[in-house]
């Protein structure tokens, strides 16, 4: 379950990552 917890956490921080720079831009 941690792992699948870390996994999320990257992939929303990656998402917020890229939608970040779409809206900033």
């Amino acid at each position: 379950m941690g792992s699948t917890h870390e996994t999320n956490t990257l992939s929303m921080n990656a998402r917020d990552m890229a939608e970040g720079a779409k809206w900033g831009a």
